[in-house]
This record gives structure tokens, sequence and C-alpha cells, in this order.
């Protein structure tokens, strides 16, 4: 029995950074909500940052 095996090498890719007032213009977070969101997290963080920390968003009835 041979022992020739490679362990394959996982790498893993840092989470990208958004533009936060993008952000909150596209998913419709009120200028007060992106004033907090600016001060919590800065100009620019992480999608699941972002994702977490902003307020559900509001239904879209036809």
């Amino acid at each position: 029995m041979s022992d020739h095996r490679r362990p394959k090498i996982v790498r893993l890719v840092p989470a990208q950074d958004h533009c936060v007032v993008e952000y909150c213009r596209k998913s419709g977070v009120t200028l007060a909500e992106q004033k907090k969101l600016l001060a919590l997290l800065g100009k620019r963080a992480a999608l699941h940052e972002l994702r977490s920390n902003s307020p559900p968003r509001a239904p879209r009835f036809r």
C-alpha cells in the first residue's frame, strides 16, 4: 500500500469590502439608519457585516 497522497490545499478568499452608502441606497435603508451604519462600520465593510447590522427590509407590496 503506497502513501503518495497529496493533501489538498484550500485557500480562503477574504471577504470583499462594499461601500456602505451604495448598499444602503440599493437596499432602501433610511438616511438615519445609513448614518448609524456609517458610524458603526465606517465607509467600507464586508457584506456579512452590512447584512447583519442593517434593519430588516420593508416588504414590497405589488
